[in-house]
């Protein structure tokens, strides 16, 4: 072979590895952006769902001012969810009187 088929080759080497490495590194990233995507959007607080609604139009704006002041008040807006829901099957197993 030629110096000049080698540098060819080389170069060709080096163009392979860098659209690997891009092509890992997107997947990589996809991946990463996925599941950050699914947690930060699961478990919205009560204050996220209420200014939701209200911008779908779902509620007034009195409505939205009554709410939002009784989620201050109760100080529900900093509770997530999570923390009301139980994912667990529950059977009410008391006996009837």
């Amino acid at each position: 072979m030629t110096i000049m088929t080698v540098g060819m080759a080389l170069w060709l080497l080096l163009l392979g590895l860098l659209v690997w490495g891009v092509i890992r590194w997107r997947i990589h990233q996809s991946h990463l952006n996925h599941q950050q995507g699914a947690y930060i959007h699961s478990n919205p607080s009560a204050h996220e769902i209420l200014e939701q609604r209200y911008a779908r139009g779902e509620i007034d704006e009195t409505t939205f001012d009554h709410m939002r002041a009784e989620l201050a008040q109760t100080g529900a807006s900093a509770q997530r969810l999570s923390d009301h829901t139980d994912h667990t099957d529950h059977q009410d197993t008391s006996i009837p009187q």
